[in-house]
């Protein structure tokens, strides 16, 4: 929800996407070899610090540049934050993690299986298409 179909509207009727966006895009399941120390910016942390989530988690890219100042902050001023996490916009039953790469080492994170293609592997493409249909948005073969 928070990569493939970010851009998708929140409007209601026809939604499509365009399988070509899905070259080159992949699945894996990483798992931290150690805790990860993350701040939390749930609405009830981000209520404490008086910040409306509208103006830093429910976001359209226009305002990236701000929210982005907001995880430079939280990196300069807590040298032990390793990333951030935070309810999805896209899906309230799921959370977003964003990592620093300086400060989360290679070995932290371990694979869980392999890695699927999207576009080319059945089971990752089938699983896509299924979420698709719950959100409503129709897979199409785009015009080359």
């Amino acid at each position: 929800m928070e990569t493939v179909f970010h851009d998708v509207p929140f409007a209601s009727g026809f939604k499509s996407f365009d399988k070509r966006k899905l070259v080159g895009q992949i699945h894996s399941v990483l798992l931290p070899a150690t805790d990860l120390v993350l701040a939390d910016l749930s609405n009830v942390a981000l209520r404490k610090l008086g910040v409306p989530r509208a103006q830093l988690i429910d976001t359209e890219k226009d305002c990236y540049p701000e929210t982005r100042k907001w995880a430079e902050a939280i990196h300069a001023r807590a040298a032990k934050i390793q990333g951030l996490c935070w309810t999805s916009r896209q899906d309230d039953q799921a959370l977003a993690i964003i990592l620093f790469g300086d400060r989360v080492v290679a070995k932290t994170l371990m694979p869980h299986g392999g890695s699927r293609a999207l576009r080319s592997d059945p089971s990752a493409y089938a699983e896509l298409l299924i979420l698709a249909d719950r959100i409503g948005v129709s897979v199409v073969a785009g015009k080359s």
